[in-house]
């Protein structure tokens, strides 16, 4: 299995969906992990965004990346290797490892 098959695989069982969401956990370099992602480093938005460990929404997801509205504070949306983000909150309103609902 090659690289890029082997993320595809991974994105589809990270269980990450389009309305989580997310958390950026760490930086990333360029194509990392088999994924399309320009790194970590590509804007200083993006940076801030992980760095500062703030959550953003996921809006769509394709074979290549997941993409995270990151909010007007981080100049809009950037796109993410599934490896490196967290859920926070699923799109139907539970936590993961929680049964109880999460507002934010």
């Amino acid at each position: 299995m090659s690289e890029r098959e082997k993320y595809i695989e991974g994105q589809k069982a990270s269980g990450i969906e389009v309305g989580d969401t997310v958390r950026a956990t760490r930086r990333f370099g360029k194509g990392e992990g088999g994924s399309d992602v320009y790194g970590a480093t590509s804007g200083k938005h993006k940076t801030r965004f992980i760095d500062n460990r703030a959550v953003g929404i996921v809006k769509d997801i394709d074979m290549r990346h997941i993409w995270v509205d990151c909010g007007k504070e981080y100049v809009g949306g950037w796109s993410f290797p599934y490896f490196v983000l967290e859920i926070v909150k699923k799109a139907n309103g539970t936590v993961p490892g929680s049964d109880a609902p999460f507002a934010l």
